[in-house]
């Protein structure tokens, strides 16, 4: 059975992935700011758990990375057709 602080740990964690979710959808969609309560949650974290929550991060952008190769490289026919669409240089 886990202890209240590892429940209490697991609870930020989720909250401030949520938060990364919606400053995600935020800064797509034109809107750059940032959330103080955010800042103020990660600024009062322990050292373990920034480095804990660094390795979410982590491999959620690597997860999103790939997710959007793998859509790109189906829905464009892969790198051959790139050339549709130019790169400005």
């Amino acid at each position: 059975m886990k202890s209240a602080s590892e429940i209490h740990i697991g609870k930020e964690l989720y909250l401030i992935l949520d938060k990364l979710r919606i400053m995600e959808h935020a800064l797509t969609y034109g809107r750059k700011e940032i959330d103080d309560a955010m800042v103020g949650a990660i600024t009062g974290m322990t050292s373990e758990l920034r480095s804990q929550l660094a390795a979410v991060i982590e491999a959620y952008t690597e997860r999103e990375i790939k997710r959007v190769d793998e859509r790109f490289s189906s829905s464009s026919g892969g790198a051959s057709d790139r050339s549709s669409h130019p790169t400005p240089e």
